[in-house]
């Protein structure tokens, strides 16, 4: 026996080292990755995504090697902290769900706290006209305005309305507020003498009433 050899320490130590069902701890996902430059990423493509064509609203405007050489970095420094070009997309609708909220309708009445929501969603969306385009192309528009419609569920059940009728109309009422919101982007890309701001939040009051004396009636 050779003066200081310990054969159970040896061996110990190579079963540790040999175990087959060790791993290496599992490298750290896009999201976990120097959040801060996380965040310039996702803030460089949203830029640039709005600065693009098609009234500065286009998603085909990002590339990872334009926001690449935006941010002055290697394209593989892209796929390293958020991933693929998809997986950007899904994380910059997620960061736009999350700047949108949960609504928190004011109104002495449900029909009064409906109007609310729906004015709710046409200020947020108008204030972020990417997102819905966004939303559509990763195949998420639903997801945009879902709290929208829990709380246009809540309000409607608060104001009696069976559930068959108050399905319909949560979908009437985000669909009148998305499409008026198409509406109004159209009209500023062809300006017509109804174009003006007064005007079309005339009409978007006047047709809501409309909407909801249908829903709600009394």
């Amino acid at each position: 026996m050779v003066r200081g050899y310990d054969a159970g320490r040896v061996a110990r130590s190579r079963a540790v080292t040999l175990d087959p069902m060790q791993r290496e701890p599992a490298e750290p996902g896009p999201a976990a990755r120097e959040p801060e430059m996380r965040r310039r990423i996702l803030a460089t493509a949203m830029g640039m995504i709005e600065d693009g064509p098609a009234g500065g609203q286009s998603v085909e405007a990002l590339s990872m090697r334009r926001l690449a050489a935006e941010l002055g970095v290697a394209p593989t420094a892209i796929y390293w902290h958020v991933g693929n070009r998809n997986e950007l997309l899904d994380a910059l609708v997620d960061q736009l769900i999350a700047e949108l909220g949960d609504p928190a309708p004011v109104g002495d009445t449900p029909g009064a706290r409906v109007a609310w929501i729906a004015r709710w969603i046409r200020a947020q969306v108008s204030a972020r006209p990417h997102l819905i385009g966004l939303a559509h192309e990763q195949g998420r528009s639903g997801e945009v305005f879902f709290s929208a419609q829990a709380a246009l569920a809540k309000q409607l059940g608060d104001a009696g309305v069976d559930d068959v009728t108050a399905a319909l109309a949560v979908r009437a009422v985000v669909f009148y507020a998305g499409g008026f919101i198409l509406l109004e982007h159209s009209l500023q890309e062809q300006p017509s003498r109804l174009a003006t701001r007064p005007e079309l939040d005339e009409v978007f009051e006047f047709s809501l009433k409309a909407l909801l004396r249908a829903i709600i009636p009394g």
